[in-house]
């Protein structure tokens, strides 16, 4: 009789622990892309656009506060949000595996939006609206005022170095990182707060809800189980439930969003592009781990 391996694998065990068995590889699968992400574009610069000296949309100045810094966006965009899908996870039947759930999509939607954001960046190149002052230029192009005005120059007419971060980061407008975090984490969040709210509005509905008047015809059992009638298959949901407490968060996303056009940091189509791609890559994963 042939000795088991050590690397032999239990096919029946797997397949009775299917659950088990499938959190598992989502979470290698998910520490896997978040390295790749956190690594991504070390030591490596991206694309850059060539740029006129007079285009007055990079000429604001460069912010040394900016509204939301990095450090408040991962709170608001990460912490925030991961704390708000555990505790919104006990109001549904089955909370642990609620839990996991919630946490791995969270998870997974801020990962595969913090990798496909850092790749537009490096592909785009795009200058940010303070480019200028990051680049500082000594020279001019041309002295003719109408080459000057028509003329494309790149990065060499830079006196900051050339592998410096601040210039580096000058190119990197296209998307809004920010703009995709925040509306990804709160976004995510505010789907688990309208899921969570239905949830509830159902079981308080089964419980209590929708039962019959009470009658006095002789024979009647007015007993109150005897009385209650079958809620219906979709009972009605307050819209308060529905639609304005899970919009808080996405206006939160929003300021976060505005503040970096407020502080130069991006252009209004920036700011979109990264909102629509956190909005979706939200939803598509929301769906993907709530199979509701």
């Amino acid at each position: 009789m042939p000795r088991p391996s050590l690397f032999t694998v239990d096919w029946n065990w797997v397949a009775s622990n299917a659950y088990l068995t499938r959190s598992v590889i989502d979470w290698a699968v998910l520490l896997m892309l978040l390295f790749v992400t956190s690594v991504m574009g070390l030591g490596q610069f991206g694309y850059r656009q060539q740029f006129r000296l007079s285009d007055p949309t990079i000429q604001h100045p460069y912010s040394e506060h900016e509204r939301v810094p990095d450090a408040l966006l991962a709170v608001v965009s990460m912490l925030f949000p991961f704390v708000g899908v555990l505790l919104l996870s006990i109001a549904h039947t089955r909370p642990w595996a609620r839990m996991n759930s919630a946490a791995l999509g969270l998870l997974l939607t801020l990962s595969l939006t913090g990798a496909l954001t850092n790749l537009l960046k490096s592909w785009a190149g795009r200058p940010r609206p303070d480019l200028l002052d990051r680049c500082k230029p000594d020279t001019l192009p041309s002295t003719d005022p109408h080459v000057y005005h028509s003329q494309l120059v790149d990065d060499s007419i830079c006196t900051v170095p050339r592998h410096a971060f601040m210039l580096d980061d000058g190119f990197r407008s296209f998307p809004s990182g920010h703009a995709s975090s925040s509306f990804a984490g709160l976004v995510y969040l505010a789907l688990c707060i309208r899921a969570a709210l239905i949830s509830v509005v159902h079981r308080v509905t089964n419980s209590y809800a929708y039962t019959a008047a009470p009658t006095d015809a002789p024979g009647e059992d007015n007993d109150e189980t005897s009385r209650r009638l079958p809620p219906p298959n979709d009972p009605i949901t307050p819209v308060a439930f529905s639609v304005v407490l899970p919009l808080v968060p996405v206006m939160v996303a929003s300021y976060v969003a505005v503040s970096r056009v407020m502080d130069y940091r991006h252009h209004p189509t920036d700011v979109l592009a990264g909102a629509a791609l956190g909005t979706a890559i939200a939803f598509v994963v929301y769906r993907a781990t709530h199979k509701h």
